[in-house]
C-alpha cells in the first residue's frame, strides 16, 4: 500500500464547483464561509485549492446550500463505475432552517451493506479502510509511517489483524481510529474520502452526507 503526501492530492481534489453553486443559490463567499465554519480568507484558500477541508466543514456547507457532495466537490485520477453514475446514492436531505448539520458517512455504510450484506459487513469495512494510502505531510514522514505500518503488518500476521501502533500518533486517523470514525461520523480529511472514493470507483455523496 503506497502512501501520499498531502500535496499530492492538490490536482486531484476541486471545490471549484462550490463559487458555482453559490450564484446560483445567490449566497455570497461570505455567507458560506460562515456557514461551513471559517473565515472569509480561509474559506477563498479553500476555494483557491490551497488548502483541503475536513469533512464536517463539507458536510456543514452542503447543509447550508441544501445540495449534495457531488455538487461542490469533484475528484479527479480515477474512472467512475457506470453503476454509480446511473442511480443515486443512498442518502436522504431533510434540510431545516436553524438546525445544526454534522458530517454523516451513512451512505458508505449503505454501500457496504447493500454489496456484502450485514454478515459480512464488519469485514469488508476493516479491508476497505485498511486499503486507504498511508498519508503524511512530507516524504519523510511517509517513508516513516510505511517502516511503521510494515512492521506491524508482519509483527500482527500470526493473529490475522492490523497492527498500527505509532502509525496513529503520526497520521492521527490510520486503521483502528479510522474505522471508528467512519463509525461515529467523526470529522476527517477529503483526503481519506477521495482514497475511498478511488478504490470503489465512486463518487464522495456515496461516502458522505449531511445529519
Amino acid at each position: 500500500m503506497m502512501g501520499m503526501v498531502w500535496s499530492d492530492y492538490k490536482e486531484l481534489i476541486s471545490l471549484e464547483k462550490i463559487k458555482a453553486v453559490g450564484i446560483l443559490r445567490g449566497i455570497t463567499i461570505r455567507a458560506m464561509a460562515e456557514a461551513s465554519g471559517y473565515s472569509e480568507s480561509h474559506f477563498w484558500n479553500v476555494l483557491e485549492g490551497r488548502f483541503i477541508p475536513d469533512t464536517e466543514h463539507i458536510a456543514k456547507l452542503c447543509a447550508f446550500l441544501e445540495c449534495s457532495v457531488d455538487d461542490v466537490v469533484e475528484f479527479y485520477g480515477y474512472e467512475v463505475k457506470e453503476i454509480y453514475t446511473k442511480k443515486d446514492p443512498f442518502i436522504e436531505h431533510t434540510p431545516k432552517t436553524g438546525e445544526i448539520y454534522t458530517v454523516s458517512y451513512e451512505p458508505l455504510r449503505n454501500l457496504i451493506l447493500y454489496h456484502y450484506g450485514q454478515k459480512n459487513y464488519n469485514i469488508k469495512m476493516t479491508e476497505l479502510l485498511n486499503k486507504i494510502p498511508v498519508l503524511g505531510s512530507t516524504e519523510k514522514q511517509r517513508e516513516n509511517m510505511q517502516k511503521v505500518l510494515q512492521g506491524n503488518r508482519e509483527r500482527f500476521k500470526e493473529k490475522g489483524v492490523l497492527g498500527t501502533g505509532g502509525v496513529n500518533k503520526l497520521d492521527g486517523g490510520i486503521g483502528g481510529k479510522k474505522k471508528m470514525c467512519f463509525k461515529h461520523d467523526r470529522p476527517l480529511n477529503m483526503r481519506y474520502v477521495y482514497s475511498l472514493c478511488k478504490l470503489l470507483g465512486c463518487t464522495p455523496a456515496w461516502v458522505m452526507t449531511y445529519k
